[in-house]
């Protein structure tokens, strides 16, 4: 099952909620929600048992508060949470069906019925601890990697089927979820569980997934201790202590990245004899659970001198700060050594390697510089040769309206093999007929001086014909005159 009246026993009870008084076994919700018991009630909502008639299966109400239900705000961010939390889809999150409307009982939220127990109830072996714990890091890694939070990570939260599977549920959709890079008032929400809050989630700040890294380690703290005493704690390996008491560092930024990176480190430390212990204290007293109320745990559970906390600290940056420089994440390198100078104003080695970052950062940012303008200089040339192709392009063009201008009238194309065929033709004809017009001539002039000097008729006559013949053959000698000069330029 998803939630039980034991399950939200860490939770204020609600006040009487009269809208919800006439809730009953039997009765049928939205025509299709039939109420088999109440399974839970807490600060954030009533929980029922229900069939789903049209889906044919089990599922969980859960009926939201009277002050949000009636608020059209708070409404209003409730869809925009349920709408992301609906979206997530791993095999370690409780999967959210849908968000429904009754018309008596107002707005409920429809999720899967789960069979089993809330580690809360569980005495979990310390063997089987880190594989549950790898189950929950990996559903919150991939909740954070869609953006959300899940602001409420406790063992009441986890649940354990009746086949073992580790399901997280309760993504805190009343409680105004917001992805996380919005900076909201709903970010800022100091919502959850009290004694599960990290340092920035108690005092209102921005929450991130360090904020539910910083739950988990709580979590495994709990687990591993037996509880949240810090005698309890002390009896822990001290190598588990180191690998806790950074994820729950006051600072998120010295945090493990991930929660997953976090349970890794909880593993490589680990090892079976280190799980043999009594996790009772040897003084109980009420103090110890009013420092954990007060959120004043960490002051007393970290109890070693400055130096063995620096150290730890120094540790995980240096550890950190490699990766990154192996990685050529300078930026961030250099952000965390300035911290690490901070804890170790004399270090000379991060001094210098703080130095090399910086000097490689200016590299980078040359090389990014440089191929930009790479870039850039053969886009300008890739344009240039555009436009110089594009200009002769023109230039041909214009060569050929011109020409096809100048020769429009013209049968055959002025300088072209057909007319320069033409041409010699003409000229051979022209020589031929010149030719023949001087012969023509020739014989017409001396055909005349013949009639003129040796004709035997008339006188008159003679010279008449003497006179046409004559100067037919003068004519003819003027054609012949001008077809040499047409063929030899003038010259004869």
């Amino acid at each position: 099952m998803d939630t039980n009246p034991r399950t939200l026993d860490d939770e204020k009870t609600i006040n009487d909620d009269f809208e919800l008084r006439d809730l009953a076994t039997g009765v049928t919700l939205c025509g299709k929600y039939r109420l088999e018991l109440e399974a839970g009630k807490g600060g954030m909502g009533v929980v029922w048992k229900a069939w789903d008639a049209i889906g044919e299966r089990w599922v969980a109400l859960k009926f939201l508060p009277q002050g949000i239900r009636h608020s059209e705000s708070a409404m209003a961010q409730v869809k925009s949470a349920f709408h992301t939390v609906q979206a997530l889809n791993h095999p370690n999150i409780c999967p959210v069906y849908g968000l429904e409307k009754d018309p008596a009982f107002g707005y409920f939220v429809v999720k899967k019925w789960l069979e089993g127990q809330p580690l809360s109830e569980l005495q979990l072996p310390r063997e089987e601890i880190l594989a549950v714990l790898e189950k929950v890091a990996e559903a919150l890694d991939y909740a954070h990697s869609e953006k959300v939070i899940h602001r409420d990570v406790k063992p009441s939260n986890i649940f354990i089927g009746t086949d073992g599977k580790v399901t997280l549920i309760d993504f805190g959709i009343a409680a105004n979820l917001h992805s996380e890079n919005q900076a909201t008032q709903g970010q800022f929400a100091s919502s959850g569980t009290e004694k599960y809050m990290a340092p920035e989630q108690r005092s209102g700040q921005l929450q991130t997934a360090q904020t539910d890294e910083y739950a988990l380690a709580l979590v495994a703290m709990e687990l591993f201790a037996g509880s949240l005493s810090p005698l309890a704690f002390r009896k822990v390996a001290p190598e588990i202590q180191d690998v806790l008491e950074t994820a729950l560092a006051d600072e998120p930024a010295e945090r493990f990245v991930t929660c997953r990176e976090f349970i890794k480190a909880l593993s490589g430390v680990v090892r079976p004899e280190m799980l043999k212990f009594d996790p009772t204290p040897d003084v109980k007293n009420d103090w110890l659970e009013e420092i954990v109320a007060q959120g004043r745990f960490l002051d007393e559970v970290k109890r070693r001198t400055e130096d063995e906390k620096q150290a730890v600290r120094v540790k995980f940056l240096e550890e950190k700060i490699q990766s990154l420089y192996q990685n050529e994440r300078y930026e961030e390198a250099i952000l965390d050594l300035n911290v690490l100078l901070k804890l170790r104003p004399n270090d000379s080695n991060a001094q210098y390697l703080l130095q090399v970052c910086e000097d490689k950062l200016e590299e980078q940012k040359r090389t990014i510089q440089e191929q930009i303008n790479l870039e850039n200089r053969e886009k300008l040339r890739q344009i240039e040769r555009e436009q110089e192709a594009a200009q002769l392009e023109k230039q041909r063009s214009e060569e050929i309206g011109l020409a096809k201008k100048n020769n429009k009238d013209a049968a055959v194309p002025f300088g072209s093999k057909e007319w320069k065929l033409f041409e010699t033709i003409g000229n051979v004809l022209v020589f031929i007929l010149t030719a023949i017009a001087g012969l023509i001539g020739l014989y017409c002039l001396v055909a005349g001086i013949a009639c003129l000097f040796l004709s035997d008729g008339p006188k008159f006559q003679a010279i008449f014909q003497g006179i046409i013949i004559g100067g037919m053959g003068v004519v003819y000698l003027i054609f012949f005159w001008w077809g040499l000069r047409s063929l030899f330029g003038g010259k004869k």
